[in-house]
């Protein structure tokens, strides 16, 4: 399990790295300049240690690492979905595409 841990917790700074310098080319801000908020779902079947596990390699990836700047668990997949679908179909009905 601590392999799988490392591996993980390497994917997910590549992850961290790659999304900051993306999202300071867009902005055209300093990622210390800017307030960040990411946000995470887990499986719904992840039992609460898996979470607490799953938070803590987050962090030491460098999610949150910043001031001004979180990262949070707060949603399961299921809710992740719905979310995702709402957003999509507000974006086709502001589009002029009606579902």
């Amino acid at each position: 399990m601590e392999d799988i841990r490392k591996c993980f917790q390497i994917f997910l700074k590549e992850l961290y790295e790659w999304t900051s310098k993306e999202l300071e080319k867009v902005v055209q801000r300093r990622l210390q300049d800017m307030k960040v908020e990411y946000l995470f779902s887990v499986p719904a079947s992840w039992k609460e240690r898996t979470v607490c596990d799953y938070q803590a390699i987050i962090k030491r990836a460098g999610f949150g690492s910043i001031d001004g700047h979180t990262a949070t668990i707060a949603l399961n997949e299921a809710e992740a979905a719905a979310i995702q679908t709402a957003i999509y179909n507000s974006h086709l009905e502001t589009d002029g595409y009606n579902v």
